[in-house]
């Protein structure tokens, strides 16, 4: 492609991002895969490139606003002007060069965008009238949650969120394990280590494309964060058990569940999206997994009466803002209003309600998010357990301690997980016993 066209095609993607609401990453998924003809080398170019405009949105916005001059330019021009002349520091001549109006690069730059660009020139990112919110890449709301979250660490966790996450592998101990797998990878020249938490886990800071590989095809091998690896982990789930995975998506933790009951027992994941829920067989198929039965739920279904107080393990990975995940979807943030979050939250007490009756006598009721923030986590298990008094914390110390010699990550009952601390996505579980 011609340099020309990976700007173009950078712009395509910011309106989609624009139009469409979806996450980044499956946005430029989706738009690579209807462009076969894309190279390795301009697709690497286009994601780079898209990235680092939504990793510092904050920064872009404040020196888009700030140019004194009315603009009535598209913004995904403004920002990706913006992007080469304060990011990759292109001179003006350069940027000039390629929005050229040739065929498949972007149209010239007006005299407004040339005389924006003149006021960016020579300049850096970061300014000294630029407030903190800007500075953090964070919307002004969720920048106070943060300070009053974590009022010592708020600034490292919050410069944490802006940079790009490792790519985590799962080993499927059905088919291999950990130190073979390192072998494999290692013996072709990738720079592989073992995640220090998870033991199914191996990490690289690098992408590679695992899905072309015969590791994947054969089911060896699956992508998933080391903090989702430690829920299914922790989990606990014993080869004669009942288990519900009652927030499957697509069943990531799901495929763990079943591989660490070795085939045996009976997992059973739901998902009220027929869409996600349907992606699950085929994961499960080239695992090599056959205890898993997939269903979608309906609104109230009758399912849920029918099996109360049967499960050994419910898992509810429940719906919410997903701010332990923002260095994989920068844009999520700018997108969650107060609003949003307070009725995510009326949700998660929802899914808690109908889901602790499907816990038998015994049983264990395991809550998770992948949220830093304590009204979707502690809040609402706290609140939960005033109104529940036959469930009791198991801390997650003592579950830990049966599972490995390693030391935990924490001594308080529940577990959160943060990139500036654990180097992992942000994930949150509290597990509770039902105790009649």
């Amino acid at each position: 492609m011609q340099a020309g066209a990976i700007l173009q095609a950078c712009l395509d993607l910011l309106h989609e991002l624009k139009e469409e609401k979806k996450p980044a990453d499956e946005l430029i998924n989706q738009y690579l895969r209807k462009r076969r003809y894309i190279g390795s080398s301009d697709r690497h170019q286009i994601t780079d490139l898209f990235y680092l405009i939504i990793r510092t949105w904050g920064h872009l916005t404040w020196w888009v606003h700030h140019h004194k001059n009315e603009n009535s330019s598209p913004k995904e021009r403004l920002y990706l002007i913006a992007c080469l002349m304060l990011n990759k520091k292109w001179p003006l001549k350069k940027v000039l060069s390629l929005f050229n109006d040739q065929k498949f690069c972007p149209p010239s730059l007006t005299q407004q965008e040339i005389n924006f660009a003149q006021h960016l020139e020579g300049q850096s990112l970061d300014h000294p009238k630029q407030d903190q919110p800007t500075q953090f890449e964070t919307p002004i709301w969720i920048f106070k949650h943060f300070k009053k979250l974590y009022p010592t660490s708020y600034k490292k966790e919050l410069q944490s969120l802006s940079q790009e996450a490792p790519f985590d592998l799962r080993v499927n101990i059905l088919k291999t394990s950990r130190e073979k797998l390192f072998d494999m990878l290692t013996k072709q020249g990738l720079s592989i280590q073992y995640c220090p938490l998870s033991p199914w886990g191996l990490r690289t800071n690098k992408k590679f494309p695992l899905a072309q590989m015969d590791i994947f095809k054969q089911g060896l091998v699956e992508v998933q964060d080391e903090g989702s690896q430690l829920i299914a982990w922790l989990v606990d789930a014993q080869t004669n058990m009942k288990v519900l995975d009652f927030c499957a998506g697509a069943g990531g933790k799901t495929l763990a569940l079943a591989a660490t009951m070795h085939n045996k027992g009976q997992v059973i994941a739901t998902d009220i999206s027929t869409k996600r829920i349907n992606r699950a067989p085929q994961r499960l198929r080239r695992a090599g997994i056959h205890n898993v039965q997939c269903k979608a739920l309906k609104q109230n279904d009758p399912w849920i009466k029918r099996h109360h107080n049967f499960f050994d393990r419910v898992l509810i990975d429940v719906p919410c803002s997903g701010s332990g995940t923002w260095r994989r979807n920068p844009e999520a943030k700018w997108r969650l209003t107060e609003e949003t979050l307070q009725n995510l939250q009326k949700l998660q007490q929802q899914i808690l309600e109908k889901a602790h009756m499907l816990v038998k006598t015994g049983g264990r009721l395991i809550y998770s998010t992948c949220s830093l923030f304590k009204d979707e986590n502690e809040t609402i298990l706290n609140d939960f357990l005033t109104h529940h008094k036959n469930f009791s914390v198991i801390p997650i110390p003592k579950i830990w301690a049966k599972l490995t010699k390693n030391p935990c990550p924490t001594h308080e009952d529940f577990l959160q997980l943060t990139p500036a601390q654990h180097h992992t996505d942000g994930f949150f579980i509290g597990i509770l016993e039902k105790n009649c």
